[in-house]
């Protein structure tokens, strides 16, 4: 799992292939906005995503960076994992 500044996106890989990755706007000292989450078709439904979300966040807390999650998928793990709040703004608490 990496943080590519330059693409302004969260990739994870696997054996050397990006499996997923979270795509984002703006950046600091703006919150990043989390536009878009996606998996590679073949491991959709496998807990992929999930694990990316988490990763990324761990990641975006050491950066003390906060996020905007405006994709869908991104808002529903912010509700659902209220320990990441410090992280999340506006996540329809």
């Amino acid at each position: 799992m990496t943080h590519e500044a330059s693409l302004r996106s969260y990739l994870m890989t696997l054996d050397d292939r990006v499996i997923g990755r979270i795509d984002y706007v703006n950046g600091p000292p703006e919150p990043e906005a989390w536009v878009h989450t996606e998996v590679v078709p073949e491991l959709r439904n496998k807990g992929y995503a999930a694990v990316l979300l988490r990763e990324a966040v761990t990641i975006a807390r050491a950066r003390k960076v906060r996020v905007s999650p405006l994709c869908p998928y991104v808002r529903a793990y912010a509700k659902r994992h209220p320990k990441d709040r410090d992280v999340f703004v506006d996540a329809g608490r």
